[in-house]
């Protein structure tokens, strides 16, 4: 058995070069996807699943949470049946097998093969339901691509985007490195790197911050030269989840504006977006170009075999949905021209399959290729504009503009 480890990073776009309104440089790229090209879709345990007392499941940290500090979610919301998937992953296999992917990204819920947190109680029950939906999945041809924990650690356990330098000055393009180093060394350099330890930046960085804050040594644990050889070269691919771009900054205007010592004090930098680029909330604007450039970026320092598991926008409730599907097409061709340039992407999985709860957003956020009507007990499914231009890519591997499907066509 194949067992893959799967780095995830909610990561964003870093560069100093100037770019082209487009993105992309002006030369021949690729017009159509691999024939192995792995098309997907994502979604993650509770956020699609419900059932959250049901089938043996423990209590996770979201459980507690929307019963205890329900104010916290913008409209009220909680996962407890949310799209049902828990009794309707059989309607979610079939519309996976309408848009015609490759492969699903799903995760496991840490507390219904676990109860408790521990392996000393396995819940039979949850463990059923899981491989019901492989064996489903499989049957179908679509591959499935687990996710092992998606935030929903166990209550009783938690008790004990890129970015573009905003002007070329010393102190900008130190921001810049320091942001390479904090968002992708620091988890990436052990694993994919030679040295198989943190950024020799990041090391100094952290040791000097420390030294002054009155630590006696660096706040930056150590690796010894066993943990060194057991980490190095370990992953198979970089799970890679994207959404959006930062831009970054560092000048005085920062003086006094994080609580030392913390992550951000020791990052130091500013971040913003750009007005002009289409704002789907409050963090993800749309910005194509932030994704060829990042995808550049980690084949120059790392160069693996990358799986784009994450990658989404959301727009108003309703069928047609234009936003998504220019950003959808946006960052697709953002993907193509990457794999133009030698970099080694075999998969990409959109977020997400169908609306789903968005944490502290509740389902005031719709991201979903199908819109789900929260009002039925049934939670139809129904596939939206988005929908169809995905399934046209999948199937034709071409990214055609000129393709406008009616949402009301059915799929």
């Amino acid at each position: 058995m194949l067992v893959f480890t799967i780095l995830f990073l909610c990561i964003y776009y870093v560069d100093n070069k100037e770019i082209s309104r487009t993105g992309f440089d002006n030369k021949a790229v690729l017009d159509k996807f691999p024939n192995d090209f792995m098309f997907g879709a994502s979604t993650s345990a509770y956020q699609i699943e419900g059932g959250w007392n049901e089938g043996g499941k423990g209590v996770h940290m979201w459980d507690y949470l929307v019963r205890t500090k329900p104010e916290n979610i913008l409209d009220g919301a909680n996962g407890d049946v949310a799209v049902n998937s828990f009794h309707l992953y059989k309607r979610d296999v079939e519309i996976l097998k309408e848009l015609g992917v490759q492969s699903y990204r799903f995760s496991i819920s840490w507390t219904r093969i676990l109860p408790y947190g521990h392996s000393d109680w396995i819940n039979a029950e949850g463990v059923e339901y899981y491989n019901n939906l492989i064996n489903e999945l499989l049957a179908n041809g679509i591959t499935p691509f687990i996710t092992m924990y998606h935030w929903d650690l166990p209550q009783n356990l938690s008790e004990r985007d890129f970015a573009i330098p905003s002007d070329d000055t010393h102190d900008t393009s130190e921001a810049v490195l320091d942001y390479y180093a904090m968002n992708f060394g620091q988890y990436m350099d052990p694993i994919f790197t030679d040295r198989g330890n943190y950024p020799q930046r990041l090391i100094d960085k952290i040791a000097k911050k420390s030294f002054e804050q009155g630590f006696t040594e660096s706040r930056l644990r150590s690796f010894s030269d066993d943990q060194v050889n057991y980490i190095r070269h370990t992953a198979d691919f970089l799970a890679l989840n994207s959404y959006t771009s930062d831009i970054v900054y560092r000048n005085d205007s920062l003086i006094g504006s994080f609580e030392v010592p913390s992550y951000k004090d020791d990052l130091y930098i500013g971040v913003y977006k750009d007005p002009s680029w289409v704002k789907g909330s409050s963090w993800l604007y749309s910005y194509p170009p932030g994704l060829y450039k990042l995808l550049l970026y980690i084949k120059d320092t790392y160069n693996p075999t990358i799986f784009i598991t994450e990658n989404g926008f959301p727009t108003l409730p309703g069928l047609k949905d234009d936003a998504r599907v220019d950003y959808l097409r946006g960052y697709l061709q953002s993907v193509l021209s990457a794999i133009s340039d030698g970099v080694d992407v075999r998969g990409y999985s959109f977020w997400s399959l169908m609306d789903t709860f968005e944490w502290d957003s509740g389902f005031t956020l719709r991201l979903g290729l199908y819109e789900v009507d929260l009002e039925d007990p049934e939670r139809k499914r129904t596939p939206r504009k988005s929908a169809l231009v995905y399934k046209q890519i999948i199937r034709s591997k071409v990214i055609d503009l000129s393709y406008d499907p009616d949402p009301c066509d059915k799929i």
